[in-house]
């Protein structure tokens, strides 16, 4: 817009005003539009500190569920290896008590400290536990363990 029409334009208001300014209506009229405008902002204002609020409700929720979903995932994590123990023990009470059961060293200790049934000889440990999870996949399959 060039300097003339933003005069005219101006002039054009001044004059709008100007016609209105004597009349009780106009005037009530702008009352009631400042009030209005006025009502208008402050609620604004009122919902812009809302949605702030919002916001950081939002923000703090979302850090819960995240901590939440690694907490589980940690949960899960231990269920599985508690269940993989479960299923050996489970697998290890319903073998026969013969000789045809499979044959997986473990090292039995006393209540003595260092003392064990087979002088400290068998698997310990993880290696223990991979016998026996070979010694049950063989079984599975069919295969001699």
């Amino acid at each position: 817009m060039s300097k003339t029409e933003t005069q005219s334009e101006a002039l054009r208001l001044a004059a709008l005003l100007q016609c209105g300014a004597d009349d009780l209506m106009w005037i009530l009229h702008c009352e009631m539009l400042k009030e209005t405008v006025g009502d208008a902002a402050a609620e604004l204002r009122r919902l812009d500190a809302e949605v702030r609020e919002l916001k950081m409700t939002v923000q703090h929720e979302s850090l819960c569920v995240e901590a939440a979903k690694e907490r589980i995932e940690a949960l899960d994590a231990e269920n599985k290896a508690l269940r993989a123990d479960a299923e050996r023990y489970r697998w290890l009470r319903v073998q026969p008590d013969d000789c045809s059961a499979p044959r997986i060293d473990i090292c039995h200790w006393t209540c003595e400290p260092g003392d064990s049934v087979n002088n400290g000889e068998g698997l310990r440990g993880d290696a223990a536990d991979q016998a026996i999870d070979a010694a049950m996949a063989a079984a599975k399959t069919g295969d001699a363990a």
